[in-house]
């Protein structure tokens, strides 16, 4: 009789310690996924971020197929723009490439050489020197 009752002891607290376990990592688990869900307002120190503020992209015209993006730099680091893609096909802007902290700079990109369809809208992105990518999408014909 007496082993009998040391095994329900024993598997007691075995069940016990394996509840306790799952709770302790649904626990863990759940304050992983809420924090990584959880938005932060603050840029952080060092950080490049771009916006596009406007952009013209003429479908017909002495500036047909050029592209004039407005861009700002919203970050907390100063930007230098180094290529500007639309739909994958490099382009070297003209103007001011170059952003600090808080500043807006208007880049052209002559994009006549490839055609694209009037309506469409097309990504557009921004690459800076040191790799940081912001995607946005224009529209061709248009101006945003």
């Amino acid at each position: 009789m007496n082993k009998k009752a040391v095994s329900v002891v024993v598997s007691v607290m075995l069940v016990t310690g394996i509840a306790v376990s799952a709770s302790i990592l649904v626990y863990v688990w759940s304050m992983g996924l809420i924090g990584g869900l959880q938005v932060t307002p603050t840029v952080k120190p060092g950080l490049e971020e771009v916006k596009l503020d406007t952009y013209t992209w003429p479908s017909s015209g002495p500036s047909s197929g050029i592209l004039t993006l407005v861009i700002r730099n919203v970050g907390s680091a100063n930007v230098i723009v180094d290529k500007v893609y639309v739909e994958g096909v490099p382009f070297n802007p003209t103007g001011t490439t170059s952003l600090t902290v808080q500043s807006t700079t208007t880049l052209t990109v002559n994009a006549g050489s490839v055609s694209y369809a009037y309506g469409i809208a097309y990504t557009v992105k921004v690459v800076t020197r040191t790799g940081g990518i912001f995607t946005f999408s224009c529209i061709y014909g248009k101006s945003g």
